[in-house]
């Protein structure tokens, strides 16, 4: 049962990465919008220092940069997807269907063990990928 164990345990610290950075995904577009908002309304407001504009802008920018960057919506959504993933394979083991179907005990830990491995190098991958990323976040 170790094997459940490495599953669980990958299962919950995708499952808090997620967490995390869809927090931070949503934190910085709240902070876009609310900036992006308020920028021609000082513009519009005629006794105000014209700095104000510039750094609600400012702070837009710097937003979006940081959020690009650091890729949040992308590292949530992958570690989403790798969270559903073994998920769906715990199930799928639990309950001895597809490809654990007519399975002894140990047979069914050797699948579980190859496919979490197949889970692991595909999460591997999409973090290379994402953080190997020339293109811009839209």
């Amino acid at each position: 049962m170790d094997i459940l164990r490495a599953l669980n345990e990958q299962r919950l610290y995708n499952s808090r990465k997620s967490k995390k950075y869809k927090l931070l995904y949503y934190i910085s577009e709240v902070i876009m919008l609310f900036f992006t908002i308020l920028t021609p309304v000082l513009l519009t407001i005629n006794n105000l220092n014209s700095l104000f504009p510039g750094i609600s802008s400012g702070i837009v920018l710097l937003t979006k940069g940081v959020s690009s960057l650091f890729k949040f919506q992308q590292i949530w959504l992958s570690s989403r997807f790798l969270t559903e993933e073994l998920k769906s394979e715990e199930r799928q083991y639990n309950s001895g269907i597809n490809d654990y179907k007519d399975l002894s005990s140990v047979e069914k830990e050797a699948v579980l063990a190859k496919k979490l491995e197949n889970i692991i190098k595909i999460g591997n991958k999409l973090w290379f990928d994402i953080i190997s990323s020339k293109e811009e976040a839209k």
